[in-house]
């Protein structure tokens, strides 16, 4: 099974709380003593060294954690058209994950449902600049020309 990872105390905590398995955390002992929510879970976080974390992460910017999660399971666009009043945003060829959760933000605000073709990967990038927006949006991917 691939996994996707998940990095920084905000995405991390909603990634635990959103549509995909968390199959392994790694907190740091300060990001430990600093977030209540992290002692509190079962099963425990494996307490890695920040250096550890930031090496398996690629960057510094872990805040102490770290997750590794199932890939994003993108909703069917067809059902999410199908609902009784769909309101969709549907983007092209949006690659820069940045971009990509700024629009979410904003659609998220209107009560949309986001799809598209050839859009950003649901990545690091793209779950850190919406603060964890994505693992509890229905999210749809069209394949295509």
């Amino acid at each position: 099974m691939s996994r996707e990872q998940v990095y920084g105390r905000r995405a991390v905590r909603e990634a635990l709380r959103g549509r995909r398995a968390v199959l392994e955390l790694w907190a740091s002992q300060r990001a430990l003593e600093a977030e209540p929510w992290l002692r509190d879970l079962k099963p425990r976080p494996q307490v890695k060294p920040e250096r550890e974390i930031g090496e398996a992460a690629e960057t510094r910017d872990h805040q102490g954690v770290l997750a590794w999660c199932e890939p994003y399971p993108y909703a069917d666009a067809w059902e999410l058209a199908a609902a009784e009043r769909p309101l969709l945003v549907c983007l092209d060829q949006v690659t820069d994950p940045h971009n990509l959760g700024a629009v979410c933000r904003s659609a998220e605000g209107a009560g949309a449902t986001v799809g598209g073709r050839r859009i950003a990967a649901l990545e690091v990038a793209g779950v850190l600049t919406t603060a964890g927006w994505f693992p509890a949006a229905g999210v749809g991917e069209a394949t295509g020309s």
